[in-house]
């Protein structure tokens, strides 16, 4: 080989050097998997079905460092009911026991014990408290308020109380069971539309997963979702109940805002839950297919000019 041969192949190499870590950099976000989050999730008697869910429980720990407290009767901030001889702790007594060990995200799944008379300024009480102990982001799900008998007018109350506090608390998420249930099988509830059987209690893991990866980032930016992350219809945003100040333009402006916004983890695809699905490995297949190529294109590139 000549000294112009040789000059050839080294004036390519940088440019194969760098199709291949393009390549390598497509691969990335579909054959990476969830990162395990260290979470505690507190909840009353709804969310307290996931115990007696053994799938419900394998679900919910799928890559991700688990504290489940999950107590019937319990409340927010006032103290809770008592069920069979037993008083639980309320959601603030919790995370004040747990301290710094709540980890990186916190769960609330409390409320169907509570009023919407005191819940505002609970729910204040309970973040604080939560981003004093060194929480990234708290994942707040709502109340089931539609479709049950008899009718519980206080849930609606309260989900807007929640969907108004995302406004002031940028690391809190709404995991919107209200709308999320909407259209799903009756085998999901007990008699009063609330309680969930172990098909129920799976269901509401899948949501609460959804949003994990998101509060673990911190604080929200100004493209992430604002409590409608479940339309219901054209023009609708699931059950939000927005405050009186934000406009029809607002909320068309909110709206474009979470269309355009990017991809923010590996593991927030549909039902599979952090597992790659399809598209990861068709994507996973092709970024192969073109690492594969580059290196017999360049092998044999380099033995044409050695022979």
């Amino acid at each position: 080989m000549d000294m112009r041969e040789r000059l050839g192949l080294a004036g390519r190499r940088p440019l194969i050097l760098a199709a291949l870590l393009a390549a390598l950099c497509a691969l990335g976000p579909a054959a990476g998997s969830a990162h395990a989050v260290k979470l505690t999730y507190i909840g009353d008697s709804k969310a307290a079905a996931i115990e007696f869910s053994p799938a419900a429980q394998r679900l919910l720990a799928r890559g991700h460092t688990v504290r489940r407290d999950l107590k019937v009767c319990r409340r927010l901030v006032a103290p809770s009911c008592s069920y069979q001889g037993v008083t639980p702790t309320t959601a603030l007594k919790a995370i004040r026991n747990y301290g710094t060990g709540l980890g990186t995200v916190l769960v609330i799944d409390v409320g169907y014990n509570d009023t919407s008379s005191t819940y505002r300024g609970q729910l204040n009480q309970v973040m604080r408290a939560a981003l004093n102990r060194g929480v990234k982001g708290v994942v707040w799900v709502n109340l089931r308020a539609r479709g049950l008998r008899p009718p519980h007018p206080d849930y609606s109350k309260i989900n807007a109380i929640i969907n108004q506090s995302l406004q002031r608390w940028p690391r809190l998420y709404l995991a919107n069971w209200n709308a999320y249930t909407r259209g799903k099988p009756a085998s999901w509830f007990g008699h009063d539309g609330i309680h969930l059987t172990s098909a129920g209690a799976v269901g509401l893991v899948r949501l609460v997963r959804k949003w994990i990866p998101r509060a673990a980032q911190g604080p929200r930016p100004l493209t992430a979702q604002l409590g409608f992350d479940y339309p219901t219809g054209p023009g609708t945003f699931g059950e939000v109940v927005f405050g009186p100040s934000q406009t029809s333009a607002e909320l068309r402006g909110g709206a474009q805002l979470i269309a355009h916004s990017p991809p923010v983890g590996s593991n927030l695809g549909g039902a599979s839950d952090g597992v790659t699905g399809l598209r990861g490995v068709l994507t996973f297949a092709g970024g192969a297919a073109i690492m594969l190529f580059l290196i017999v294109v360049t092998t044999q590139a380099a033995r044409r000019r050695l022979s």
